[in-house]
């Protein structure tokens, strides 16, 4: 094969004027080249195998795939796949590639470090293989940059990172200044089972209509954050829009940001800055049956007229706490501000300090204990609640032990 070849006898496989090139199976790139087209218009690769990763690196380092059309044109079935597979290797990058209808991922980042995938397109993707994603970072993948691409394959998620349950614990992944457009299940998906603290970060990204059509609809969270090794986390500076378009169940932490299962030995997860809007349901940020230390800090959450959810909920969840928060809501709609419940659990250590809470026709601030559940050492001060659910109470508190109200304002006006 041509393609084959050129890599494996230059250090730079470049096309200058283009063309359209077929193949049928992987092509394996070597350490230190570079396979570079003329541009994603000029120099297009089309592979008839569906469950065949096209470019692939094994323990390589330095290789580079760049302004490439990959065009996938069968469905299939498998998994672990992508138009480029960078498999335990290090310092590779992809680049101002297109990717058209893959079935697992458009770039696949599996046990590698310190690669890079920047300034490409993935749209079109078939096929209905679980967990599939425009980009998927792997199992024991760290330190990796995935930047400034557009996200649109429609699959699973939009960009992912995964352990499979296999105690791997990807770690320091920068997920920074990427679109992502309609999925099915979760548009940033960061997915550690495995106890453990990874401190991926994802900041500056925008996410819109996720659908939550998979899973039961259970799922469709613009951002999902989940399990024991999800510690360290920070997500910050986001904007989430129009999420869990057709969920219809509250298991799998459905809101626009989701953060589900941290353990009470991880490190502190960071929710910070980020901008949510336009939840026609489910609430805006939850934190649900989490025992570890988690900030929800200067976000703006603003929930559409119709929409009876919270613009931030901590359900089940202890060491939580809600700083500096400007959130809304529609006055004539029931419902709360911010809402803390517990369900047949004990929650301890809640601190709602600072924030602004706009509209709604119930309380403002709740904190709710159900089913033989308790709620204590409670901080709630310098609030200002605003709106017709501050009367005849802005605060309200069932069942909690041991708090501290205090300097809160509330305003019967918007």
């Amino acid at each position: 094969m041509a393609i084959q070849a050129a890599c494996r006898s230059n250090q730079l496989a470049f096309d200058a004027t283009g063309g359209a090139y077929r193949v049928s199976g992987r092509i394996t790139v070597p350490s230190g080249v570079t396979v570079r087209g003329a541009g994603i218009a000029a120099t297009s690769i089309s592979c008839s195998d569906g469950a065949t990763s096209i470019f692939v690196t094994t323990q390589a380092t330095g290789v580079i795939v760049e302004r490439i059309k990959f065009v996938v044109s069968a469905v299939s079935t498998a998994a672990h796949t992508g138009a480029v597979e960078f498999n335990t290797s290090t310092k590779c990058s992809c680049r101002q590639c297109e990717m058209v209808g893959c079935n697992w991922a458009g770039v696949l980042i599996h046990d590698s470090t310190y690669c890079t995938v920047d300034r490409c397109y993935c749209h079109d993707f078939q096929g209905t293989v679980q967990d599939s994603a425009d980009v998927c970072i792997y199992n024991r993948s760290h330190h990796n940059l995935v930047t400034n691409n557009r996200c649109c394959g429609g699959n699973w998620h939009g960009i992912s990172i995964e352990d499979p349950y296999s105690n791997s614990l990807p770690s320091h992944n920068l997920v920074a200044g990427n679109t992502v457009g309609a999925h099915r299940a979760y548009g940033l998906m960061v997915y550690v089972p495995s106890p453990g603290d990874t401190f991926n970060e994802l900041t500056g990204n925008t996410v819109q209509d996720i659908q939550g059509s998979v899973l039961g609809r259970n799922s469709g969270a613009g951002i999902y954050v989940v399990g024991k090794g999800a510690g360290g986390t920070t997500v910050s500076g986001n904007t989430v829009r129009n999420c869990c378009v057709q969920t219809t169940r509250s298991i799998l932490a459905p809101a626009g940001i989701g953060i589900n299962g941290i353990s009470a030995v991880a490190a502190p997860v960071s929710i910070r800055e980020n901008t949510v809007e336009d939840m026609r349901a489910h609430d805006a940020i939850l934190v649900i049956s989490s025992s570890g230390r988690v900030t929800l800090a200067a976000n703006s959450a603003t929930l559409p007229p119709g929409n009876p959810a919270s613009p931030i909920r901590v359900e089940g969840s202890s060491h939580v706490n809600v700083t500096g928060n400007s959130l809304g809501r529609d006055p004539a709609t029931s419902g709360r501000c911010i809402a803390v419940h517990a369900n047949a659990v004990a929650v301890a250590n809640i601190t709602i300090t600072g924030n602004t809470c706009r509209g709604g026709a119930s309380p403002q601030i709740e904190l709710s204990s159900t089913a033989g559940g308790s709620i204590s050492d409670v901080v709630c001060t310098g609030n200002t609640c605003r709106g017709p659910g501050v009367t005849p109470n802005c605060i309200r508190l069932v069942g909690v032990h041991g708090a501290a109200v205090s300097e809160n304002v509330c305003l019967a006006t918007l």
